[in-house]
């Protein structure tokens, strides 16, 4: 009786073995099959970025090391929901697509020289074939900011102490696809991306992509430049600012669809200005007449 038992132990923990032995290499190879294919067809990739200013800084370096973008190359899924970040840091291939690096020089960019509808190819390159859902930037630790166009330097730690940064794409509203390249723009929120804490400058980017063809932009001029106005954009639902250049002049981009306020919030005794019922269209220009503020 005793020797039966034993038998039947051995044959299954047998069994056992086996069948972790084969699940290993179905998952092993369910994602060397994906990274596999991915090498068969390619799409290239390119990814633009610019920023919202905020008034008291003249310099916001950031340290970009990496960018990445995540690709479903499967066709099993619907709408992409993957909100756990985390699940990201370290995965190079989990049920929900594969990382593909882009071509990006590393280094330090100023973030407030891409303001006023500029903006800077941040990186580019061919990856798999596939729906894009996700982009991760990889920061590094040389981050400042200065208020003085650069003659003081003040560090910029992380504040959460990830060097992650993600931006969720949506399908078709966030991308466009030009003469067969898949474009993506992105839009660095300075003012809502660095924090006073402690007496020290923190940072926390907040990016968000949009695609030019579905949003507008407001476009104006406002004096004397001596009122160091900010023009902000908002309405119920968005809320975006702009830092007019030497002759006064201005843009604020990645602007949904409706109807804005357009606030000038001066300085140096001038008052604040109100324009209202400003109608944005998708893929156009809203062009307002000259603004003059009173002190």
């Amino acid at each position: 009786m005793i020797k039966q038992l034993l038998s039947l132990l051995r044959r299954s923990t047998s069994a056992l073995l086996v069948l972790m032995l084969l699940f290993s290499l179905l998952f092993t190879a369910s994602c060397t099959k994906e990274k596999s294919s991915n090498t068969e067809a390619k799409q290239r990739v390119t990814i633009r970025i610019n920023d919202n200013p905020v008034r008291e800084l003249t310099n916001v370096w950031v340290d970009i090391q990496y960018v990445e973008v995540k690709v479903d190359t499967t066709t099993r899924r619907g709408d992409y929901d993957d909100d756990d970040d985390d699940d990201d840091d370290d995965k190079d291939c989990d049920r929900y697509g594969t990382w593909d690096t882009l071509k990006v020089t590393p280094g330090i960019y100023d973030m407030l020289r891409f303001r006023n509808g500029l903006d800077t190819m941040l990186a580019t390159g061919f990856v798999s074939s596939g729906t894009i859902h996700k982009v991760r930037i990889t920061l590094g630790n040389r981050n400042e900011v200065s208020k003085d166009s650069g003659v003081t330097r003040i560090p910029l730690s992380i504040c959460n102490r990830k060097p992650y940064v993600y931006v969720k794409l949506k399908d078709k509203e966030h991308t466009e696809i030009v003469n067969g390249e898949v474009r993506i723009q992105l839009d660095f929120d300075i003012a809502r991306s660095i924090s006073y804490r402690n007496s020290r400058y923190c940072l926390q980017p907040y990016i968000k992509a949009y695609s030019k063809n579905r949003t507008g932009s407001i476009e104006g001029e406002v004096w004397p430049r001596a009122a160091n106005a900010m023009p902000m954009a908002f309405n119920t639902t968005d809320t975006a600012y702009a830092v007019p250049d030497n002759e006064g002049e201005f843009e604020i981009c990645g602007l949904k669809p409706g109807t804005y306020s357009l606030r000038f919030n001066p300085s140096n005794n001038y008052r604040d200005t109100v324009l209202t019922g400003i109608v944005v269209k998708p893929g156009e220009d809203t062009e307002l007449k000259k603004v003059v503020l009173r002190q």
